[in-house]
C-alpha cells in the first residue's frame, strides 16, 4: 500500500511539527496550534519573529540636507 503523507515542518527552522494523512487546511493548522503566516508554517513566536527579522525590508528614504540628497 502507497500512502501519501503531508509532513507540516517549520519554514524558518525546519523542525517537523506535524504529518497529516491529507492535505492541510489553514483552519486545521490553526487548530493544531501552528502558526501561520503570509503562506508560511512555524513551530513557535521565536521562530516567526526571528523570520520576520531576516525576511524584513529595508526602506531607502532620502534625506535633503541643504540643497543636496543624502541617502
Amino acid at each position: 500500500m502507497i500512502e501519501k503523507i503531508y509532513e507540516i515542518s517549520c519554514d524558518n527552522c525546519s523542525h517537523s511539527i506535524n504529518h497529516a494523512f491529507y492535505r492541510p487546511t489553514i483552519k486545521d493548522l490553526k487548530e493544531d496550534n501552528i502558526i501561520c503566516y503570509k503562506g508560511k508554517q512555524f513551530c513557535c513566536e521565536e521562530c516567526l519573529e526571528e523570520y520576520k527579522r531576516a525576511h524584513k525590508k529595508s526602506v531607502n528614504i532620502p534625506i535633503h540636507i541643504d540643497d543636496s540628497i543624502v541617502q
